[in-house]
């Protein structure tokens, strides 16, 4: 079974991380560690999930939605997602921002 690995760079306040997840073996206990980066999420803040599709990724829209839904499982905030178009993205296939 081929891997499915998303890199996402996670920007909240002061914190700048970067995570992997490998998406072909996820399972409930792995989801639970990112939600330890979101649980203060103040329901004031605006929160984007951003896609970036470039010539080294190959992500299809089932794979974007089934992704966008496991971040908005734990995040307390309703998030919004898109897809955009960056060359110079440094490996990474998303962002997630809370602001």
């Amino acid at each position: 079974m081929k891997k499915k690995l998303f890199k996402a760079k996670i920007v909240c306040d002061k914190l700048h991380l970067i995570v992997t997840i490998d998406y072909s073996d996820l399972t409930y206990e792995k989801a639970q560690k990112l939600s330890i980066i979101t649980t203060d999420t103040k329901t004031e803040k605006n929160c984007k999930l951003l896609f970036v599709i470039n010539e080294e990724n190959d992500l299809e829209v089932e794979y974007l939605y089934n992704l966008a839904v496991l971040f908005q499982s734990f995040i307390p905030i309703p998030l919004v997602w898109d897809i955009i178009q960056e060359n110079n993205s440094g490996n990474l296939d998303g962002y997630l921002i809370i602001e």
